[in-house]
């Protein structure tokens, strides 16, 4: 099922699921929610460390408060995860295999000097090409996206100060 040249059509799907990667963590996950659940632990860390260092009864029982909080906010967070997690998992993992059928025991390239790689050997074939470019994609993505936010960010804030 090769349309173009081995590599292209690999590189086009890398490309597509590095894609389709971002539109789900943008529907399933929220940046902001995440960063404030982050925030708010590095803050309830640091209470926690000057708690500990106080030996008095009312200083441990506020430690005690603040590490069933964390406990919460941990156990928000990685709900939010295991839900992106397992969609990833239904979409992706079909993916993989029908790149699996469709171009296994194709060669790509020949690794230079023949440098046999463990796992893999002396030739790359779809899975090494697949990460390589689902890397670089991913890469460049994150950075696209980063400059987008940022941008958009200071937009808004822009129009905050001249409203």
């Amino acid at each position: 099922m090769v349309f173009v040249n081995p590599m292209v059509d690999i590189a086009f799907i890398s490309v597509g699921v590095a894609i389709l990667s971002q539109a789900i963590q943008r529907l399933l996950g929220s940046k902001e929610a995440m960063k404030k659940h982050q925030d708010n632990m590095k803050s309830k860390q640091e209470k926690m460390k000057e708690l500990m260092k106080k030996t008095d009864k009312q200083s441990q029982q506020e430690l005690e408060k603040h590490q069933a909080e964390m406990l919460e906010s941990m156990n928000a967070m990685m709900k939010g995860s295991m839900k992106m997690m397992v969609v990833s998992m239904i979409v992706f993992i079909p993916i993989l295999y029908l790149l699996r059928i469709s171009y296994e025991g194709t060669i790509m390239v020949p690794h230079p000097y023949n440098i046999d790689i463990p796992f893999f050997g002396a030739t790359a074939g779809w899975l090494e090409i697949y990460i390589v470019f689902s890397l670089v994609a991913s890469l460049v993505l994150n950075s696209l996206l980063g400059i987008y936010d940022k941008m958009k960010k200071k937009e808004v804030s822009l129009s905050a100060k001249s409203a």
